[in-house]
């Protein structure tokens, strides 16, 4: 995992316990993380198109579960 990634990860975190928590709202939550799901989804196409397989796309929703 690159830096730039760790970095999305740590902030897509704390944006999703401060929307658990009730100090953000689902939209402010939505937005801090979108940039993490879409690095994440990026690099599952990659390794599924490498490897023969379908992508094990995340969705906002499965995230925050």
């Amino acid at each position: 995992m690159t830096e730039e990634t760790k970095n999305l990860k740590l902030t897509a975190n704390e944006a999703k316990f401060n929307y658990m928590t009730g100090k953000i709202s689902r939209d402010e939550a939505i937005k801090l993380i979108k940039p993490y799901l879409q690095a994440v989804n990026e690099k599952s196409k990659e390794m599924a198109k490498k490897f023969g397989l379908r992508p094990k796309m995340v969705s906002v929703n499965g995230f925050m579960r």
